[in-house]
């Protein structure tokens, strides 16, 4: 039986309820809302929020087109709030940069260039492919992470009990599972890769592992290994998970 020392405890906690919180916890701008479906664009920004599962890609014109049960809704500028709590498609056009979603049944999104790109979800999957953006974020509680093809500056995923991949060209990588996987296969753009998991397993796939340093931490009493000398940082953490990394 594992012990965990009082301190991982209280990191522990802590990780999982901001974790809760950064996908359960409402939206000051526009989350404040019984409805079942938030949408808001402003200044290329588009912030949604929904009941079910969100799906973002392309759009061949110049519009936001917001696919629902009930019907195609056209957004430029402004606020769409419907009621309804189904799955929703939403098309986005060149002129989006930023993109932030709560999708509580699972978001995802594909063949997207812009900025930045958030998504995240309570009980659902959260995935991403092919997308080029500076920065992006993909959290879930319960859920799986998904995310191939990615070309990013910087990558950063959450989860609590789901499983995580991500394949694709990235600076800066973090990846943090209690319960789950982590499986990584990175080009040798990755600078820094910091990965974190409890339980799970840790298996990390580079183009070159000699041009890296490990750091490496495993085992309830947290027993760390220094390996390398290249200037790239891997950095590992799990405490009864195993460590894989080629």
């Amino acid at each position: 039986m594992i012990r965990y020392s009082k301190p991982r405890v209280i990191a522990l906690i802590a990780i999982v309820a901001v974790l809760w919180a950064a996908v359960s916890c409402p939206h000051p701008d526009i989350f404040q809302s019984d409805d079942g479906l938030v949408v808001l664009a402003e200044g290329g920004r588009l912030t949604v929020y929904a009941l079910g599962k969100v799906s973002l890609s392309p759009s061949s014109d110049e519009d936001i087109h917001v696919r629902t049960d009930s019907g195609e809704h056209i957004l430029t500028e402004g606020r769409l709030a419907l009621d309804e709590d189904g799955d929703v498609v939403i098309l986005i056009p060149q002129g989006i940069t930023a993109v932030r979603v709560n999708g509580e049944g699972g978001a995802s999104a594909s063949d997207l260039q812009l900025h930045s790109l958030s998504l995240s979800a309570v009980s659902g999957h959260v995935g991403a492919r092919s997308i080029d953006a500076d920065e992006v974020r993909l959290t879930t509680v319960s859920g799986d992470i998904s995310a191939d093809g990615i070309s990013a500056a910087s990558f950063h995923g959450d989860t609590t009990s789901g499983d995580m991949s991500l394949g694709g060209s990235i600076g800066e990588c973090k990846a943090n599972s209690i319960s789950g996987d982590v499986s990584l296969t990175l080009e040798s753009t990755a600078t820094v890769v910091d990965v974190s998991t409890v339980s799970g397993d840790i298996t990390i796939d580079v183009d070159d592992v000699e041009s890296y340093t490990l750091d490496l931490s495993e085992g309830s009493q947290g027993t760390s290994t220094r390996q390398g000398s290249g200037e790239g940082l891997i950095s590992c953490t799990t405490v009864s998970g195993k460590l894989i990394i080629s």
